[in-house]
């Protein structure tokens, strides 16, 4: 599960951009995604939308995932005061005293989140960061619409600020991600399908998964991925919010059953499985 900020610098068809150009020079500094995810207590949100059974997310890999998953990434503790911080750094500060940030040319401080309806977990998640972000100056509209406008928005359109969503791979080895982490991807979330690389640190990332697909040596791959996630983990396209617990149920009568990591399958290894 995360969140993402559009950073686009397209227009539509009538020359319209997709981002305010004021709103977009915020999402682009990265002094302003690290804002937002010391402001997102992930604690908060296992405690309240899972009962507890979570744990903060920090890349796009779940420990569970014990062959892929680096533990070694650039975590963001709930620390609101860092996240003032490095919003008074690039200059949006409360300059009336309405409680709400302005930057220099005097444009509040304010975006739009968007999510699906219809997914309880996903609306509490973003009214929990709405009220967090209230609490440094920044305004943030929530607006849960239809999952297939979501999806014609996110996709097609690219007419929105914000969007939180969760996204799945198919499979477990970093290639099935080649179109999510390269930058000419068409699921490069937030800015997709580029005609070349838009930062540095995209371009390495584009660098990085060419060199894990073309190499059979697992260490060499491993230690590019690692680099991806870590570059992700900093740069922060994606502000990952928490990972559930999953639990499943097995009888006990059936032996050699191994659950496993992606969707949580249990007949994968149905030739291995006997019945006491």
């Amino acid at each position: 599960i995360m969140y993402w900020f559009n950073l686009n610098p397209g227009k539509n068809e009538e020359g319209k951009p997709y981002v305010a150009p004021h709103k977009l020079k915020w999402f682009r500094d990265v002094r302003w995604r690290k804002a937002m995810s010391h402001a997102t207590d992930r604690e908060g949100i296992a405690r309240t939308v899972y009962n507890g059974l979570a744990e903060p997310q920090w890349g796009p890999e779940t420990p569970a995932d014990k062959k892929w998953y680096n533990p070694d990434l650039v975590t963001y503790e709930y620390d609101l005061d860092k996240s003032r911080e490095y919003l008074d750094s690039m200059g949006l500060i409360d300059r009336d005293g309405d409680g709400i940030r302005e930057d220099p040319d005097g444009n509040p401080v304010e975006f739009t989140m968007i999510t699906n309806t219809g997914n309880d977990q996903r609306e509490l998640m973003g009214n929990l960061i709405k009220d967090d972000l209230a609490k440094i100056g920044v305004k943030m509209n929530f607006n849960p619409i239809e999952f297939n406008t979501l999806i014609v928005k996110i996709d097609n359109e690219y007419e929105y600020e914000c969007a939180l969503i969760g996204m799945g791979a198919g499979a477990t080895d970093p290639s099935a991600g080649m179109h999510v982490w390269l930058s000419s991807g068409h699921m490069h979330m937030w800015y997709p399908n580029q005609p070349e690389p838009a930062t540095e640190w995209e371009a390495r990332i584009d660098e990085l998964m060419n060199l894990q697909l073309t190499t059979l040596d697992f260490e060499k791959r491993k230690e590019y991925y690692d680099e991806v996630q870590y570059i992700l983990s900093d740069k922060l396209p994606y502000i990952y919010l928490v990972i559930p617990q999953v639990f499943v149920a097995i009888r006990n009568k059936f032996q050699n059953m191994v659950p496993a990591v992606l969707r949580h399958r249990l007949l994968w290894n149905i030739e291995e499985v006997w019945v006491r």
